[in-house]
């Protein structure tokens, strides 16, 4: 019975750990078991019996489920750097089992069964055995932190004597090789109850074992059906009870967070949110509950300096959880304790002590990880030297993008943002010249000055602290687009085009979208003082207003329902929100305002045209039945966003639905049902200006139809932009549609103005804008009755009938009529007129100020008692200013573009390739050159500053070594978005077609650059070409197909498409000289490994000479020591 038990259980062990493995190899695996311990039971090597009874003793009483990693795993295929054949890593005290031969059947049986791994990519590491089922000693992987406990039923400690510390060797002991091959006993203290070393030499005999065997329970499970419910249970239970989602509360000490032993903190504890192991169970043992997601809090403490009197009150920072999930523990968090906006002092300190302090999982992130400062979608991950840095990992799609070039998030950045070393532009001016730059990190004596930005002959050293100038921010980076003197106009301008234009992934998309901008939305209301005393006179005393406030709120705006059309257009609806502004306003939301009452109005006005016999009881029924008058009194919320409940207006809109006339409206309020709506001003077709610059933010169609039925002939044309987008340029008007007037304004330009150090067009309203036709006949169209002076603009049919007219505030530019028929108007040029600043360069948006006053016109209707003694007059309602100023750290980015624009006249033909090109030189006079391209979405400055940041300085006596920066372009596997890159391409995948166009395009240029070289001196075989990347793959193009003869040429993670026009150059001029240098990663996840080898193959059958170098765990990276092996290469070549 003992032998079957063994047999059975020896079986199942070995079919659960084979689980671990992958099908493909199950086989293999199987039968190396099989010869491995056919191998070991046939020598009398003690070694190999305690090998083997290593594998049985696991599999008697190791309690292994197939849904969990095997408690052992063979030395030989672990990562570990044991193996087997050092015994001193698998500690092993022999036994012997008879009737082993059991096992070797067994083992037969399992070569032939299939076996479904439930693990897709195990881990197999060591385990720390304490105590095992033979009282066997097993001491896997010394770096464990895992201790793993199994029950002991062969010895009963109880009954054995306690030590402290490891018994020495008895030597009446006949097992005296338990000290074989230079095995040493530990030092470390166990506990009582643990098995030393003493105990297994005194207890751990033949005899004792076999006793303890004779004599051992094995526990059965029959796996009913109440066992299996429980066992489901209790996963449901911890799915549903300890679910890695929600972080739990901690309690955290600040003095930990932010050490500094000079410092005390009130309260010195704080509770934060945290996702760790212990707040959430996650499904597998090689995830682990972290922070999904997190945002930063900010908390009051009292400090206290120790030596000092008296306490301050500081705002510290926090990193709260807010979401857990599971992740992989490889791809750990990049949670930090402290914040960027520490203070100085305080980071300095806490970032010393993170080295010293060990790190608690429970509370904090790993103390490698807490290092780390990465982007928001980069992940904190360790390298091969155990330091921490930013990287993708393998399911974040946005990350790569990123990481690949997109929004010219170069290496560079990347470099500086994982070492904290990153400067961030937020003021910054041009003088005489020059930009003078302040960060938020830095003091004023760290300002950055961009000397000489328009100098002559201009030769840098790459600077390691990434100071140089060629840092754009936001919208435009358009130094970037020049290549030669004589088209540097032309290409910043186009450069220029590509950000402004609308799509999906431009900068000015986003701002478009949903404005960063603070728009202010300010109110004022006209208060109808003498209302009583013009009713009971017939009219025959002027109406008299009083103008109150402003009443002002916060607009916030963005574009709901995008749709982009294939003609280079989008639709979108305008979806608008405010918020009021009590403490900038000058009065109370709740002051009573009186004016005329619009329901009442409306009801007139749209049943003037009825006949006669009709329209006066109909309209003295309603007006009587619902008691209303020709004037009322609301709050200012209520006439404003809230509304109010009007009785007569309710009927209306009744009726109006009984007949099919769509009128839902049952509140009144010149603004009510707006806020926050997406549908209330209509639906807009805008173009893009991706075929047409030109065309930039005009509207194509409202509503989806070209023009209106509102007004006639050119006037119902859909015309103008929309308020916030302009094509570049200087017109000599531009036009604003509104969708409250069913067509569009008119604002003429008038001279200039500067806003935050920038000169725009300044177009402002005038007297075309509202005119009758009289002055302007175009204008003609617009009117209904042209007995109306100008200076009002009939919006009734565009507003359900209203007799709604909108002006310029208090009819300024109006004709005089209209204010001498009122009291209380006074037009003010400075207050009252719409004014927009635009820069004619970019077309953006300097500053806005839209007023407009809406009124109501009150006429004489015969037969309707409330209106049959008014005079015809325009009253004043309110008037709004919508005004909005482009702060000034945008105005930045077009001082920096204007900046460019005067680079014209200084270029010289050393910056042909249009950007800084970094040089290192040790001295005046070099007798060869390497010109090194960067990788796509990098700058040459940025691949300078990488290299310096893996070698420190590179520069060699006699070398100059040149980086130029590649053109800013539209990258398709980018999905159209630009970037720095030297040529297109239709994916990145080997087995598609070159982008021979623009290949062809940069070969010239860089053949020129080549030239200039030669020019100054330096023969063409003491040139080499060489590039990382994209870059590689250009010094392919060049040395071998547009410029053969230079000395060398070297790629770096670099490969061709399979039909590359370099084959079949190479074909047709097979003898080549040129040697080749080549380097690939094995694990390059952005151009495979294969991709390389092959194009190396393709090249050396052509003839090229050269060397391949493999890089074992490398991704798609520059390396320390291949960039030493290259720069040997280079010295042995130019040497």
């Amino acid at each position: 019975m003992r032998i079957f038990v063994l047999k059975v259980l020896c079986w199942l062990c070995l079919a659960i750990t084979t689980t671990s493995y992958s099908n493909t190899n199950i086989d293999a695996k199987n039968a190396y078991i099989e010869s491995e311990l056919k191998r070991k039971l046939s020598t009398k090597d003690h070694h190999s019996n305690r090998y083997a009874a290593l594998l049985m003793a696991n599999s008697r009483n190791s309690k292994i489920s197939t849904t969990q990693k095997p408690s052992w795993t063979y030395p030989e295929f672990s990562h570990s750097k044991y193996s087997y054949s050092n015994l001193n890593s698998v500690r092993l005290r022999h036994s012997r089992y008879p009737n082993l031969d059991g096992v070797l059947t067994r083992l037969d049986k399992l070569r032939t069964t299939q076996v479904v791994s439930t693990t897709s990519s195990p881990k197999y590491q060591y385990q720390k055995f304490t105590k095992t089922s033979d009282n066997l000693l097993i001491k896997n992987n010394e770096d464990s932190d895992e201790q793993h406990d199994y029950e002991d039923n062969d010895v009963e400690d109880d009954n054995l004597p306690d030590y402290d510390s490891w018994g020495t060797k008895d030597e009446d002991e006949d097992d005296d090789d338990l000290l074989d091959d230079g095995w040493q006993a530990e030092e470390a203290t166990e506990s009582p109850k643990s098995l030393t070393m003493y105990k297994w030499e005194h207890f751990g005999t033949r005899s004792r074992v076999e006793e303890s065997r004779r004599n051992q329970n094995f526990p059965e499970l029959s796996n009913s059906y109440v066992e299996i419910n429980a066992a489901i249970q209790h996963a449901v239970r911890m799915n549903k009870e300890s679910r890695c989602r929600d972080p739990f509360p901690r309690v955290m000490s600040v003095q930990n967070i932010y050490p500094d032993p000079g410092k005390t903190y009130l309260p010195h504890c704080t509770v934060l949110h945290r996702c760790a192991e212990d707040t959430g169970c996650c499904p597998s043992h090689t995830t682990s509950c972290a922070p999904k997601k997190q945002t930063i809090v900010y908390l009051y403490f009292y400090t206290t300096t120790i030596g000092q009197t008296g306490s301050k009150v500081e705002k510290l920072p926090f990193y709260n959880h807010t979401e857990c999930a599971c992740l992989e523990k490889s791809a750990e968090p990049t949670t930090l304790e402290a914040t960027p906006e520490t203070s100085g002092e305080v980071t300095r300190s806490y970032r010393s002590n993170l080295s010293v302090r060990a790190a608690d999982s429970s509370l904090y992130s790993p103390e490698t990880i807490r290092k780390c400062k990465c982007p928001e979608v980069y992940s904190a991950i360790l390298n091969h030297d155990k330091k921490c840095g930013c990287d993708c990992t393998d399911d974040n799609s946005d990350c790569k993008h990123i990481k690949h070039g997109n929004e010219h998030f170069s290496l560079k950045d990347r470099i500086c943002i994982m070492n904290g070393e990153c400067l961030f532009f937020t003021f910054a001016r041009l003088e005489n010249n020059k930009i003078h730059a302040y960060t938020n990190l830095t003091t004023i004596d760290d300002k950055v000055w961009f000397k000489k930005l328009l100098s002559n002959n201009i030769t840098m050293k790459c600077s390691k602290n990434g100071k140089w100038a060629l840092v754009f921010v936001g919208v435009i980076l358009v130094i970037s687009g020049a290549f030669f003197l004589s088209v540097w106009d032309s290409l910043l301008e186009k450069t220029l085009h590509h950000e402004l234009i609308l799509s999906k992934s431009s900068n000015s998309f986003k701002s478009w979208s949903d404005p960063p901008v603070p728009i202010y939305f300010s109110v004022y209301m006209f208060n109808w003082t003498n209302a009583e005393e013009v009713i009971e006179s017939n009219w025959k005393i002027k109406p008299e207003f009083v103008e109150c406030g402003p009443y002002v709120f916060s607009q916030h705006h963005r574009r709901a329902n995008l749709v982009w059309n294939k003609n280079g257009t989008v639709t979108f609806q305008q979806q608008r929100y405010w918020i009021p502004i009590p403490s900038m306003s000058n009065g109370n939301f709740s002051d009573n305002i009186t004016n005329i009452n619009p329901v009442a109005a409306f009801v007139a006005n749209s049943l003037k045209y009825l006949p006669k016999a009709v329209l006066q009881p109909a309209a003295n029924l309603l007006l009587m039945q619902f008691n209303e008058k020709i004037f009322v009194t609301k709050t200012v919320k209520e006439l404003l966003f809230d509304g109010y409940a009007d009785k007569m207006l309710t009927y209306v809109s009744t009726i109006a639905n009984f007949f099919g006339i769509r009128f839902n409206v049952y509140k009144m309020g010149w603004f009510n049902e707006r806020n926050n709506s997406a549908t209330y001003e209509g639906t807009f077709t805008m173009y893009t200006g991706k075929y047409n610059i030109n065309l930039l933010g005009l509207v194509d169609k409202w509503n989806m139809l070209p023009k209106t039925n509102i007004y006639d002939g050119l006037c119902s044309i859909v015309n103008g932009s929309t308020g916030e987008l302009y094509p570049p340029g200087s017109p000599e008007q531009i036009d604003i549609f509104l969708a409250d007037f069913c067509s569009y304004v008119t604002l003429k330009h008038l001279g200039s103005e500067t806003v935050n150090g920038v000169v725009g067009n300044r177009f402002v309203g005038s007297d075309y804008t509202f005119d009758n036709g009289s002055k302007y006949p175009e204008q003609a169209c617009f009117v209904y009755n042209p007995q109306i002076p100008s200076g009002v603009r009939d919006v009734s049919k565009c507003n359900l009938g209203a007799p709604a007219f909108m002006s310029f505030p208090h009819f300024y530019l109006a004709d005089p009529s209209y204010i001498e028929s009122i009291k209380g108007l006074r037009p003010n040029k400075t207050l009252h007129e719409s004014n927009i600043v635009i820069e004619p360069n970019t077309g953006v948006t300097l500053k806005g100020q839209v007023r407009l006053q809406l009124n109501l016109f009150l006429d004489n209707i015969p037969g309707m008692s409330l209106f049959t003694d008014v005079k015809p007059v325009f009253m004043p309602i309110l008037w709004f200013e919508q005004a909005a100023t482009t702060p000034e750290r945008y105005c930045l980015q077009i001082e920096m573009f204007l900046a460019a624009k005067l680079c014209t006249e200084t270029l010289t033909t050393n910056m042909s390739l249009g950007r800084l090109k970094s040089i290192l030189q040790t001295n005046t006079k070099n007798t060869g050159t390497v010109i090194f391209l960067h990788g796509s979405g990098d700058t040459g400055e940025g691949l300078c500053d990488w290299i310096e940041h893996l070698i420190g300085p590179f520069a060699l006596p006699h070398i100059k070594f040149v980086f130029p920066t590649a053109p800013v372009r539209n990258y398709t596997p980018w999905g159209g978005a630009s970037g720095n890159t030297w040529f297109d391409r239709v994916s990145v995948k080997m087995d598609v077609p070159e982008h021979t166009k623009t290949i062809d395009e940069m070969g010239s240029l860089i053949k020129s650059l080549i030239q200039d070289e030669i020019n100054a001196g330096i023969p063409l075989n003491r040139i080499i070409l060489g590039g990382f990347s994209m870059g590689g793959a250009m010094a392919l193009q060049m040395a071998y197909k547009y410029n053969p003869g230079v000395k060398g040429v070297f790629a770096m993670s670099s490969f061709l498409n399979s039909g590359s026009g370099v084959y079949d150059y190479l074909e047709q001029n097979p003898v080549q000289t040129t040697p080749l240098l080549m380097f690939h990663g094995e694990r390059d996840d952005v151009a495979s490994f294969e991709w390389g080898q092959t194009t190396f193959e393709k090249l050396t059958a052509l003839g090229v000479k050269g060397e391949f170098i493999r890089l074992p765990n490398t991704f798609h990276e520059l390396k320390k020591s291949q960039l030493n092996r290259l720069f040997t290469w280079i010295n042995e070549l130019l040497g």
